[in-house]
Formats: structure tokens, sequence, C-alpha cells
């Protein structure tokens, strides 16, 4: 048991280190309290902001046990749980009463201290006679038998005003279906708000906060918010000759001559993080149908190929399977913790409740887009199979496939940094990969070390080599190629005699470059 007065402040646990600042500790309470959010995944977010170091607990239950210490071990009270459902206080709604009741009780401006989260709690829950401890009092007062009519209307009117989330509760029928009664979101509608500015595919903020029930100065309030989230490549400011541009070419455009500033754009990627900000069930009925949308759009662009430019097809090719990957893995990671969640929520009481947002995720894959295999006795994404495969890799990779394509690469884009990579194939079949691929492929991520060699003709089957040639060799027999994985039922297993691939592998590294065509 940590004793404040005799222990030193803790910032790791078993080993691992933490994050142990008080607005760390906050925005976990906030994650944990997200009802956006599906239970999975706010334990996940919250793992991620407590473990900040390189090395992180290797598994989930030791992982969630550090974190229910962390969130737990300032307080050293035996008090019987609370079964009522009423949430004392809330770090968003009650940020004023709590600030100034430190800047009053202890003369500490929150705004500016740096303190360890055990501290900032214990000083929290022995705050007395403030604005904030009354308020906690009302919603916690629970009616009495014994008390006048009179008395109990006052209770209820004031635990009224002060219930957190009174805004959403107070919605009536007929509010809360013209609530969701939102605009609706076809390809028509979509087409004609989507711009190409700096080479990439945008929309103004104005038209999204249409879209979300928001006014512009509203919509972006919410972004600023959570500013941190937003990148260049998600979102940028246009500058007086883009916007004139656009004023030029697109005379509908949705542009506020009013406006003090320029407007916002944000790209798809950008588009999916405003997904996880924007709350309420209209924001996730609207980013549902975008999601949709988006897919059916890049759908009859894959199937008209023909109409649209190959580079042009290329790139969004690479941005529809990175996204895919990068959507599998969140899915994955949050399948890993799930079973470990309920025990987390008891010991948080009702900090932790349910949401839509796992429908929401599934929604960004469909089912025909997942691609699954067999490997290590269970069925996973191919796309994460294959990644795990080769981040295992020390000083080289080496894949033996005669049937390659786009997403052969975009499976090697987060191999570790200085590994060998080459491809030995033949890049036969219909969908050959083609030099402009290879070409944007290596621009993209420089940092892969990517060659290729022809096999000759004399393979049939697919191969992962892993550090030819070292201790650490490993070779991995696939039932079918990377680029195609999945889409029926394969398998990847590992073959440990490897011995008897030395020469094969020795032969390949003489055969000649291989020429992708134009």
């Amino acid at each position: 048991m940590f004793n404040v007065m005799l222990d030193k402040l803790p910032y790791e646990w078993h080993g691992y280190h933490i994050d142990a600042s008080f607005r760390i500790g906050i925005q976990i309470m906030q994650c944990l309290q997200d009802e956006e959010y599906e239970e999975n995944v706010r334990v996940y977010q919250a793992l991620n902001l407590l473990f900040c170091g390189d090395e992180k607990p290797a598994s989930p239950e030791e992982a969630i046990e550090g974190l229910v210490w962390y969130l737990n071990e300032y307080n050293h009270d035996n008090h019987k749980k609370d079964k009522s459902s009423v949430k004392a206080f809330d770090f968003d709604v009650d940020q004023w009463r709590i600030y100034a009741a430190f800047l009053k009780q202890y003369g500490i401006d929150l705004n500016t201290v740096q303190m360890h989260w055990f501290v900032f709690m214990g000083l929290l829950t022995n705050l007395e006679g403030c604005a904030f401890t009354r308020v906690v009092d009302i919603r916690c007062k629970k009616l009495d038998a014994k008390m006048s009519s009179n008395e109990r209307k006052a209770i209820k009117t004031a635990q009224q005003v002060y219930k957190i989330g009174n805004k959403q509760t107070e919605l009536t029928a007929e509010e809360k279906k013209e609530e969701i009664a939102a605009i609706e979101i076809t390809e028509e509608y979509m087409k004609e708000r989507i711009y190409e500015i700096r080479g990439q595919r945008v929309i103004l903020d104005s038209d999204l906060s249409e879209i979300y029930g928001y006014t512009t100065k509203a919509f972006n309030q919410q972004v600023k918010n959570n500013i941190e989230k937003f990148d260049e490549d998600f979102m940028f400011e246009l500058t007086d000759e883009e916007l004139e541009d656009l004023r030029y070419k697109n005379c509908t455009a949705n542009i506020s001559s009013k406006s003090r500033y320029n407007p916002h754009v944000f790209t798809e990627q950008g588009l999916y993080m405003l997904m996880t900000v924007l709350k309420g069930p209209l924001a996730v009925k609207q980013s549902k149908a975008l999601i949709r949308t988006f897919k059916k759009m890049k759908d009859y662009i894959l199937e008209n190929r023909d109409l649209i430019g190959q580079r042009e097809l290329l790139q969004l090719s690479m941005e529809t399977a990175n996204n895919r990957i990068e959507i599998n893995k969140i899915n994955s990671d949050m399948i890993s913790i799930e079973k470990q969640i309920s025990d987390v929520a008891e010991g948080l009481k009702d900090v932790v409740t349910k949401s839509e947002l796992a429908d929401m995720m599934n929604s960004f894959v469909s089912d025909d887009d997942e691609k699954w295999l067999m490997f290590n006795a269970k069925f996973s994404s191919a796309d994460e199979v294959y990644e795990s495969i080769y981040k295992q890799a020390k000083s080289s990779i080496y894949v033996v496939d005669n049937y390659i394509g786009l997403r052969t690469l975009v499976h090697l884009k987060n191999s570790p940094a200085g590994v060998a990579i080459i491809l030995f194939s033949d890049n036969v079949g219909n969908n050959k990969l083609h030099n402009i691929e290879f070409t944007d492929f290596c621009k993209e991520y420089p940092t892969v070390n990517l060659s290729m060699k022809k096999t000759g003709g004399i393979f049939h089957d697919r191969f992962i080599v892993l550090d030819y040639g070292t201790a650490d060799e490993r070779v991995f027999l696939c039932g079918a190629s990377s680029k195609d994985a999945g889409a029926r039922i394969t398998s990847i297993v590992e073959d440990y005699g490897i011995s008897k691939y030395a020469p094969v592998i020795a032969t390949l590294l003489k055969n000649p470059t291989l020429i992708l065509p134009q």
C-alpha cells in the first residue's frame, strides 16, 4: 500500500514507465466515461495514455491490472460500493468548480501547476465548503420519506439542474425526432462537396458542419478542443490563393464571405478521426452514412478504372488498403482485451458504459472487404498476419511469390527500419504490378529498402524467408499470394526444416533484376 508521507510518488508500475501527470489521469477518466465508445475501446485508449514508455506490459491482463492500480491506489477508504447510477462529478462539466476550489482552498492554479495524479485526487476528495462539494452533495442526495413534499421537490429540482448530461436527457420526443432527421448523405450530395486541393480529396468545414447539424463555428470549436488529433494530413487551413481558386472553380462552394478566417478542409483520414470526436446519436448516424457513401464511391471508381488515370487509381488504392489495415489492427487489439473489461467496469463502478461506436467501427470495413486466413491455429486478418510476420525481421525479408500487386507492397510499408527486402517474382497473372505503382510506393515510403529479382519460373508455392543466413532465420510457407490472401480459406505455416531452403535462396539471389511493365 502506497503512503504519501513515507513513499516516493510512483512514476512506474512493475518496471513499466507511466505518465503520472494529473492531466493524463483526467484524460484517462474522460476516456473511460465517454459514452460514444464501446467498453473495450475505452480501456484500450486508457492503457495507451497510461503506459508511455518504450516497453509496455506484455499481456492485456497485466496492463489492466496496472490501470486499476493507478486509478484506485490513492484511495484507502473502505466504503461499501455505491450501487446508485448517479454520477457524482464530471471533469468537463465541473471543471470551473474544481479549478476555483483548488485555487481558493489550496492556492493551486490547476492551469499551470505540475502535479502527480495521486496528489491531485487526494486533494480533490478532501475539498470542503465549496461550490464543487455542494453540487456533488446535491447530485448524491437521497430522498427520504421523512422529508416534506417541498423538501423533496426542491432536491429534485436542484438535482435536475446539476444532473450530468442534462441537456441530452431533457430532449423531448419531438426534439429527438427532429435531431435524428438529418441531411440525407448520397453519392450525388458528396460528389458536389468533395474538392481536389493539394493533390488530396477534401471536404469543407462548412459542409461537414451542415452534415453533422452544427454551426460552422461550433463545429470548428469541437475540432479545436481535440486539435492534437488532427495533423496536417488530416486537416489544414486554405491559403488565400487556394480559397480564391476554389471560389473561381466552384461558384457554389459553401464559403462564407463574413468569416474572418479562411475555411479548414478535411481529408478522408481527417474525416475518420472526426468520427471519434463528434458525439451523440446524430453524429453516429451521419458517420455511418459517410463511411458507406465513401465506400460506394470507391467501388464505382475501381469498377470503372479505365475511365480515370492510372496514378489517381494507385493513390486511391493505397489509401483504401492503408485504412483497412489500420482499422483491422484496432479491431484486433480491442478483441484481445475484451474479456477483461467487465472486471474493470466493476472496479470503476459506473464509470464504464456502452455505446454505438463498435457498430461504427465495423462499418469501416464491410464483410466483403475482410480477408481472413489461418495462422497460428486461428483465423486472423490476412493484412494483419503479413505485417506481423514482416515486423519480426531483424536483417532481411525475402518474399518468393510469382503473383504480386500493390497489396503486396502495402504489407511491407511498416517493416523494421534497415531491413533489406527483396521480392522474388516473375510478376505473372492478369493484375500485374506496374512500375508506376512501385515508383509511387517508394516515394511514399522512402525508408523501405525494397528491390526485386526474378524467380526464373521454377516456383509454384509462396514463401517468406526472414533473416536469411543468420541464426534467426525463419521460413513461412504461404498458401496464397499476399495480394489475394483471404479471398478464399488459406493458411500460412512456419517450416522449421529451414536448411533445405538454403541452396534455393542462394540461387535466387543470383537471379537478374525484375523489370516491371510501364
